[in-house]
C-alpha cells in the first residue's frame, strides 16, 4: 500500500493504483463488507474490515476463505 496527499488529506492507495475507500468507524466498514460478500456468491474470497495505519481509518480487504 502507498499513502499519498490528495486534496490536503491522505490517502492510501491500492494495488491497482486507485485510492481505497476510508471509512471513519468500524461499523460503516464491516456493513459495507457485508453487503458485498453478499453479493459475491464463488465462496473463494471474502472482504474484512482493518484498521490502516498509516491514515488510522478503516479500509476493506480481500482475504481468502479456509475451506
Amino acid at each position: 500500500m502507498i499513502k499519498c496527499v490528495d486534496k490536503g488529506k491522505w490517502t492510501c492507495i491500492g494495488r491497482s493504483g486507485k485510492p481505497k475507500q476510508a471509512f471513519s468507524n468500524d461499523t460503516k466498514a464491516i456493513e459495507r463488507a457485508k453487503e458485498i460478500n453478499n453479493k459475491n456468491k464463488d465462496g473463494l474470497t471474502k472482504l474484512v474490515a482493518y484498521k490502516c495505519t498509516n491514515c488510522f481509518q478503516y479500509h476493506l480487504l480481500t482475504v481468502n476463505k479456509n475451506k
